[in-house]
């Protein structure tokens, strides 16, 4: 859009001076264009990530169409703890927000709708009491993977169903919502 508004103030200042084209007029406009380019590039690859949510996995946390950022910094600066919401990048590309359960490790299961880290009962305050989750097994979560599940249990397709996520397909933490 701003780059529209550049090139008609261009043509007017050309066409109010009765000047001839000149490559010298577009040099201060250029080197604009490159800097903003430069400013997205390093901002959405090293700060903030884009994130458009798709699917049900994290309802009602985070919805479906919710258009936000999420912090590629902090996962590097600031590590991972549990109950953090996280973009993973999949093999065949797709991009997953999911929460962090489990973590580097650690022993995981769940029975009776209760999570146990190392065999101990551990409260997730951030579901409803309505949200059913099935028993799981007692794993152990390798040194460098974490188990990840999305809040909506009974239609996410996460850790329970694909194992362990590494830590290197982790590319940012926390989501902040732009549009819902």
């Amino acid at each position: 859009m701003h780059l529209k508004f550049t090139i008609l103030f261009m043509v007017i200042t050309m066409k109010k001076r009765k000047k001839s084209f000149e490559l010298i007029y577009l040099l201060p406009y250029t080197a604009v264009i490159i800097k903003a380019i430069i400013f997205s590039y390093i901002l959405s690859h090293l700060c903030l990530m884009p994130v458009y949510v798709e699917g049900q996995s994290m309802n009602p946390t985070v919805k479906d169409g919710t258009i936000g950022l999420s912090n590629i910094a902090f996962r590097h600066v600031f590590g991972l703890t549990r109950f953090d919401i996280v973009l993973i990048q999949r093999e065949n590309g797709e991009v997953w927000v999911k929460r962090v359960i489990g973590l580097p490790n650690e022993t995981l299961s769940i029975k009776d709708n209760v999570l146990y880290i190392n065999q101990k009962p551990c409260p997730q305050r951030f579901l409803s009491d309505t949200v059913k989750t099935n028993d799981y097994d007692e794993i152990q979560i390798g040194a460098d993977e974490v188990f990840v599940m999305g809040d909506n249990r009974e239609h996410s397709y996460d850790s329970r169903n694909v194992g362990t996520i590494s830590l290197s397909d982790i590319i940012s933490k926390d989501l902040y919502a732009v549009l819902p």
